[in-house]
């Protein structure tokens, strides 16, 4: 898929995956990590438009209804990122849109 054809969000994501793979060749940042039997990936970013925090499950006990389980602080080019991290409840009740990435790495967001 040609680059020019993404959408700004698709673009942006692409930069910031691409900056966090620099800094995993680096030995900055680790590909995946096992905790327990689960193997966690890459984060994702998104733009705050493209998530809808709403659609958080009032009883869960991670976020407390508020979609957001805390934040991380991201490095690029630009400097520190600190971004917040959407709960598994969110991405579950289908409040974060999928992109061209989730299409390239054929998992959910």
């Amino acid at each position: 898929m040609s680059e020019q054809h993404l959408t700004p969000n698709d673009r942006e994501a692409l930069r910031v995956y691409r900056s966090l793979l620099d800094q995993r060749a680096a030995g900055t940042l680790p590909a995946a990590a096992a905790v327990g039997c689960e193997t966690l990936r890459l984060p994702r970013v998104r733009l705050a438009g493209d998530v809808d925090l709403s659609v958080a499950a009032s009883g869960c006990t991670d976020c407390q209804g508020e979609g957001i389980t805390g934040h991380r602080v991201l490095e690029d080019a630009t400097g520190q990122v600190r971004v917040p991290v959407v709960c598994g409840c969110v991405v579950r009740g289908g409040g974060v849109r999928r992109d061209a990435l989730d299409g390239m790495q054929g998992g959910s967001p």
